[in-house]
């Protein structure tokens, strides 16, 4: 995924993938490719990027 990340493989088969971005837009786009296959843990401000780009999506695209 990322030339300088550490993965965790977790007991329940899922994988943390721990690297360093520049931006969290372009981060929160590449991530919405992966659909309901990721959970963002951290750092809040990527889940919340995240959030406000499903939001302006859903809100473009007449979702309620």
């Amino acid at each position: 995924f990322h030339a300088t990340q550490a993965l965790e493989r977790q007991a329940d088969g899922s994988v943390i993938a721990r690297f360093r971005a520049a931006g969290m837009r372009e981060l929160a786009w590449h991530l919405f490719t992966w659909g309901d296959k990721i959970r963002i843990l951290a750092p809040e401000r990527l889940r919340t990027q995240m959030t406000e780009e499903l939001a302006a999506a859903a809100r473009a695209h007449g979702a309620p």
